[in-house]
């Protein structure tokens, strides 16, 4: 598949465990994104590669957006370019940054940024400006085989608007509900929604 094809950014695995190694959430992103967002530590990897080689992390830009006390909830359709994440409830928005969206061939902030964008282009429409965006937290998940090769950056966007459609077929059902709606409805939630949810309070 094409997708398979695409050499997506990585840094090393063990970038996190000279920093500070964390299971879970990490709610000090700014101490690492320094050396995450480093030139010098970034390796375009074949997506194919980089899914089997725990030794190197994928970047994702994971987006949530809010309106009020609500979180945005969708479901990742069956055709979607990661399976194991399919028919699964996602809070989060994003995906990976490819070689394409370099600028002048430097793997930098402005890189990370058009990637950011470009996906949630690609994927929601939000018709309103966003009140705000930050990066909220850092996701690490090595208990299972997705979470060991994917390191979450976490941006919370704070919306004007509950207006927001979807651009993806698999990107099912948008529709913003509380944290605890969430978590205790019966639908299965992929790993990382679930992390983020279950620590709600402490990043907020």
């Amino acid at each position: 598949m094409e997708h398979l094809n695409e050499e997506i950014w990585t840094v090393p695995s063990q970038l996190l465990d000279r920093i500070g190694p964390f299971q879970g959430i990490c709610l000090t992103p700014q101490l690492y994104l320094p050396e995450l967002l480093n030139p010098q530590n970034a390796k375009f990897l074949p997506r194919f590669v980089a899914e089997n080689d725990p030794t190197y992390k994928q970047l994702i830009p994971y987006c949530i957006f809010t309106f009020e006390d609500k979180v945005l909830r969708y479901f990742r359709g069956s055709s979607g370019a990661e399976s194991r994440l399919h028919r699964l409830a996602s809070i989060g928005i994003g995906g990976h940054i490819n070689r394409s969206d370099l600028q002048d061939n430097l793997p930098d902030k402005i890189t990370y940024y058009r990637a950011l964008y470009r996906e949630l282009n690609e994927e929601i429409s939000t018709p309103n400006s966003f009140a705000s965006e930050k990066i909220i937290a850092l996701i690490n998940d090595d208990s299972n085989p997705v979470g060991q090769v994917h390191l979450g950056i976490v941006h919370k966007f704070s919306l004007n608007s509950p207006k927001v459609s979807s651009r993806e077929a698999d990107l099912i059902n948008p529709q913003f509900l509380t944290p605890q709606q969430i978590l205790h409805d019966p639908y299965p939630l992929e790993s990382w929604s679930q992390i983020l949810l279950q620590n709600w309070h402490s990043i907020n």
